[in-house]
């Protein structure tokens, strides 16, 4: 429960420590007074968001700080898990700068807004006006029926089941365009890869048949030069060999005068040695070298497709052709794979759809059950609030077809509170003041589900008066019994009904305008009271009125 509450510098309010208690603790005021800034900084402390026009005028931040007593909630694990310190009173703590800076605090630590608001969502729940006019909205009945079978976990393990159907749908969906642009190139590619394979490629073999394509090109000039290069090296009248000879015969015996002289003699028969191997080498070059216009024809067909293939891939060398040939081979062997990627997503989707329905099915079924113990417990409320012909149903359509993230229900909430006419949706026939009782009830019967200790109602009362008022302060005074109870309230009869009274008061002069929020004391209580009932000139009837509610609780 919330234990207290303490405000610096919010909006009007300067200055405001409020302890709690259990029970019901009604707050009223005049409109305008800042009941709903009291509000809004209980909203800031569960994580909503601020901006910095809270900051009251002159101060460079507000601070808003809630005790809350959490000993009957188990909330250990939670604190454990998030690095938390844990206390039986935990002190939720938010500042708010000027200059538009916010930090917030659990028990000291600082922590983020979406942690705060976890954490809060297990201590305080709020139903505002606006909460109430919403009742006409299909998802927040349908999440009227989900809050009462919390406990079951159908309804997260329908929310599992229908993600991971989610998931394999997108990546069937990403592996089936992959296929189908795959299959639209796949011919192409096998075109291109067999236009490679074909010719069964060499690393490197375009500069081997280039050297190749101009011996043969040049075969009977070659032929006659090397046969000439031959010759002259060691045949004919004057060939080098015989002339190195001669030469070397020419300086013998002077080779003992000198080493200089020894090493040009050796010099000369190493030109003699070099020069037959010349002439052995050329003689060779000329007998192997041979017209071959069949294997010319053939090696320049091979060189010309080697070179297409160069120009339409637009690379240079073999090595690049081999590369690009492995990369279309992997891309066709891809396709073999996507296929069989296909066909185990689509065997795993069905499985996942029909656990999917399956647990819509159990959905439907606790959603319907769920209406019927609403259905009638509402009834029972709602007589008590002088509807005693109300009749209250759910209509909930199960389809399959329509399966989305919150199920396969489309849910319609019907009511009627005129005798003779059958139930309607609610948002077509329900007034203000029926919205407001019939929230009322609903949130009362699922109240007793949760564990939440603090319940805030922000004039849940509004569009009913007189002996109904009187009736909802009883029933605010049950469900007390249950939770903590705050509950701002223009209603006399509800403000009667509290365990505590809370006034909130607007003070102005020439220079400020400020709010004040004070503990009633039983004689305050009866004078706030008598000002509700009376307006501005109190009376002695309205006196005697307000201490009568008093005595009653």
């Amino acid at each position: 429960m919330l234990q207290r509450l303490l405000i610096s510098h919010y909006a009007l309010l300067e200055h405001l420590e409020m302890d709690l208690t259990e029970g019901l603790t009604t707050i009223t005021g005049e409109t305008g007074a800042g009941k709903s800034i009291l509000l809004g900084a209980i909203g800031l402390i569960l994580g909503q968001r601020a901006d910095t026009s809270v900051v009251s005028e002159g101060f460079d931040k507000c601070i808003i700080e809630g005790h809350f007593d959490i000993r009957r909630l188990p909330l250990q694990s939670f604190f454990d898990q998030h690095d938390l310190d844990y206390s039986e009173t935990c002190i939720f703590r938010r500042e708010i700068a000027k200059t538009g800076k916010s930090r917030a605090f659990i028990n000291d630590t600082p922590v983020t807004l979406p942690l705060l608001k976890e954490l809060g969502s297990f201590l305080v729940e709020i139903q505002t006006q606006h909460t109430t006019l919403m009742m006409a909205q299909e998802d927040v009945q349908r999440e009227m029926l989900d809050s009462f079978n919390t406990e079951s976990g159908v309804y997260p393990q329908y929310q599992r089941t229908y993600t991971k159907v989610l998931e394999i749908s997108k990546e069937l969906k990403t592996a089936e365009n992959a296929l189908r642009l795959a299959l639209k190139e796949r011919d192409f590619n096998r075109f291109q890869l067999q236009e490679i394979d074909v010719l069964q490629l060499l690393s490197g073999e375009e500069t081997s048949l280039e050297q190749e394509i101009q011996t043969l090109s040049q075969a009977e000039e070659i032929k006659d030069h090397f046969a000439q290069v031959a010759s002259g090296l060691s045949e004919g009248d004057l060939n080098v060999r015989g002339l190195v000879q001669q030469l070397y015969q020419a300086i013998k015996g002077f080779e003992t005068i000198s080493p200089e002289f020894a090493d040009f003699k050796n010099r000369l028969k190493s030109i003699a040695i070099e020069v037959d191997d010349l002439a052995a080498e050329a003689a060779q070059i000329a007998e192997k070298t041979e017209q071959n216009p069949e294997r010319l024809f053939e090696i320049n067909d091979r060189f010309d497709k080697i070179q297409h293939l160069f120009r339409k891939h637009q690379v240079s060398n073999t090595d690049a052709l081999l590369e690009i040939a492995q990369k279309l081979s992997s891309t066709l062997s891809s396709t073999s794979e996507l296929e069989a990627l296909i066909v185990q997503l689509q065997g795993s989707l069905i499985e996942w759809q029909n656990t999917c329905e399956t647990n819509a099915q159990l959905l439907h079924n606790q959603r319907m059950h769920a209406a019927e113990i609403l259905s009638k417990k509402s009834v029972d409320i709602l007589k008590r609030l002088n509807m005693p012909y109300t009749q209250v149903a759910f209509d909930i359509q199960f389809d399959l077809s329509q399966m989305g993230p919150h199920g396969a229900d489309a849910i319609r909430l019907l009511f009627t509170a005129n005798p003779g006419t059958q139930p309607q949706p609610v948002s077509e026939i329900a007034s203000g003041g029926e919205l407001s009782r019939l929230n009322f009830a609903f949130r009362s019967i699922i109240s007793e589900r949760k564990l939440l200790p603090t319940l805030i109602y922000d004039e849940a009362d509004t569009g009913v008066s007189g002996e109904v008022a009187a009736k909802m302060g009883q029933l605010f005074r049950e469900l007390a019994q249950r939770h903590q109870i705050l509950c701002i309230s223009h209603l006399p009869q509800v403000a009667a009904a509290g365990n505590q009274q809370w006034e909130v008061v607007k003070m102005q002069d020439a220079h400020t305008t400020r709010s004040e929020v004070r503990l009633l004391s039983q004689a305050d209580r009866q004078i706030s009271i008598a000002k509700i009932l009376s307006g501005a000139e109190m009376t002695e009837a309205a006196l005697s009125h307000a201490a009568h509610l008093l005595s009653g609780h």
